[in-house]
């Protein structure tokens, strides 16, 4: 297979207080160990720093990666020309700077509001200077005025356990921020934008009518969507806490709704969303879902599962399979093309066997894909026409 393409990865990301587990050491050889041989990272502009800055600083930290890591540029506030503060031109401006140094799409979050969200007025002016610029856009879809009002009232009522995540964040939270971006897209007439991390039938239909009316939509889901569903909630909230992640896990129907639109194209990526914290990060505060960090690992695992699940169980074409784990990405976000004749892997998919954490050997302490059976090993990577790992272990002086 051409090396794996994950396009929605949170490595060293400041979560308030707390950092994800995964420096871009740690987690660029996790994903080469799985067959991953390209990352697409974030940039979040801290305070009033200007948005090249960030980049430029977002960039050295990302040298320390085994593999070719792109950013999206995040934009978490606007500021307009003249604005106090603001860089000559504004944000517009900024936006277009950081697109001559090479970013290719941005990064939204509709959910959030108190802290990295964004209001409707800023949405459409990102949408419009993106569609200006020609660059993509990547959109947390979730409508987050009702989820916080959702919050608001779980928690006056006492109603703070790991389960009451999901209630907090129901599918038709998502479905309607999609609703919503898409009328904006086909108002502004662009620009091309991806929907991270599909998790449900309701979300996916509405970019299902986006895509039927012709608009440039296109959608990632998560291999956690499709592996897990929301029954994890109802254990032990120390349990339960390892898988609060946002959009939460769904129903069963929801998971094969979305396997469903795997396998007819209606689904364009499968990225990891990787944002793994040490599990006592995760279970500190377990009787408080408003307190648990949100995310979980999966760049190491991504293509053994979706291989193991899809291929093997499913019977998923190989092609589809390679489209929707790196060749839609490399083509959607500019990346070189994956052609599999420098980096690729080779799999064994007749080896059955049940995944422990320290085959894909991310610096999390655990991990959520632990104790499943796989059906496929990495036998070799290969990257830069270099062997750099077998059998789940590398071959550089890397491996631990």
């Amino acid at each position: 297979m051409p090396g794996g393409v994950d396009p929605h990865v949170h490595l060293a990301m400041n979560a308030g207080a707390l950092r994800t587990s995964d420096d871009f050491l740690s987690g660029s050889l996790a994903a080469l160990r799985g067959g991953t041989t390209a990352l697409i990272d974030f940039v979040e502009a801290e305070g009033n720093e200007s948005l090249v800055y960030a980049l430029e600083k977002r960039q050295a930290e990302a040298a320390a990666s085994r593999i070719p890591v792109h950013l999206h540029m995040t934009i978490s506030a606007w500021k307009d020309a003249g604005a106090v503060s603001a860089a000559p031109g504004g944000t517009a401006a900024e936006m277009r700077a950081c697109v001559e140094r090479g970013v290719g799409s941005f990064k939204i979050y509709l959910a959030y509001l108190d802290t990295i969200g964004i209001g409707d007025g800023t949405v459409r002016k990102v949408l419009a200077t993106a569609h200006e610029l020609g660059t993509k856009v990547l959109v947390h879809a979730e409508d987050g005025e009702e989820i916080q009002g959702r919050q608001s009232d779980l928690v006056a009522r006492g109603m703070l356990a790991p389960r009451y995540h999901a209630l907090s964040r129901p599918p038709v939270c998502e479905a309607k921020a999609i609703a919503k971006i898409t009328a904006l897209v086909e108002e502004i007439g662009g620009p091309q934008i991806a929907i991270a991390h599909v998790s449900s039938e309701s979300a996916m239909r509405e970019i299902i009518k986006a895509k039927q009316k012709g608009l440039p939509v296109f959608a990632e889901t998560c291999p956690q969507y499709l592996a897990f569903t929301a029954d994890k909630y109802e254990a032990g909230p120390e349990e339960a806490a390892p898988y609060v992640i946002s959009p939460p896990l769904r129903q069963k129907s929801d998971l094969e709704f979305l396997w469903r639109c795997i396998a007819d194209g209606s689904i364009d990526f499968v990225s990891t969303d990787h944002c793994p914290f040490t599990l006592q990060n995760k279970i500190e505060h377990a009787d408080n879902f408003m307190r648990i960090p949100n995310g979980a690992g999966g760049i190491a695992e991504r293509l053994a599962f979706i291989l193991s699940e899809g291929y093997k169980r499913r019977n998923i074409t190989l092609e589809r399979i390679i489209d929707l784990t790196s060749r839609n990405a490399a083509s959607f976000y500019g990346l070189p093309a994956a052609t599999g004749q420098e980096d690729f892997s080779v799999w064994d998919t007749n080896a059955r066997y049940m995944y422990t954490a320290g085959m894909g050997a991310s610096a999390c302490d655990h991990s959520i894909w632990e104790g499943l059976e796989f059906i496929a090993v990495p036998v070799k990577v290969v990257l830069g026409g270099k062997l750099v790992a077998e059998n789940w272990k590398l071959t550089t002086g890397d491996n631990t």
